[in-house]
């Protein structure tokens, strides 16, 4: 059940848990300011007051576990009252992160952190006059011309030798 719910998570960038809340992927894009290209920045982040989950949901779930989607429905709530029954406990959402129950109090860690992605970049100018790239080109151009006479040379030298 885990694995579907980790599944669907990276599918959809949510996933809602019924009356405990929706785990939601937090994206702020780059932004360039004063020559630094700052990185993206991506977290999941936890919301107490999620929505409910939808029919995709339970059928996508029904889907993965090769169940009927009232069987889903019910294999979730099982999982969701369980953890709810015990005064401390903890729900481990794949590799994605944990949720921690104490009393009414739900704190969620998560695992993934886009800062360990992502790093800031320094924009400079560069010189489009002269790259090396055009040297190595002049340079590769005049010894393919030479290697090839040698070869058509040799090639002719051979040809003669073996018909004598």
């Amino acid at each position: 059940m885990i694995k579907s719910l980790e599944l669907y998570f990276i599918q959809n960038g949510y996933l809602d848990l019924p009356s405990i809340g929706s785990i939601k992927l937090s994206m702020q894009e780059a932004e360039c300011q004063d020559n630094i290209l700052h990185a993206p920045q991506e977290t999941i982040v936890f919301d107490p007051n999620g929505d409910k989950p939808t029919k995709d949901f339970y059928n996508f779930i029904a889907d993965r576990l090769d169940i009927s989607v009232e069987q889903a429905a019910v294999k979730l709530d099982q999982l969701i009252q369980t953890f709810k029954s015990k005064t401390v406990a903890t729900l481990e959402i794949g590799s994605l992160g944990v949720i921690q129950k104490q009393a009414d109090h739900y704190k969620w860690t998560s695992f993934y952190q886009g800062v360990d992605y992502y790093q800031n970049l320094s924009l400079a100018a560069i010189n489009t006059n002269h790259t090396l790239l055009d040297d190595f080109d002049n340079n590769n151009t005049n010894k393919w011309i030479k290697w090839a006479l040698a070869l058509f040379v040799l090639a002719l030298t051979l040809i003669f030798y073996k018909q004598l």
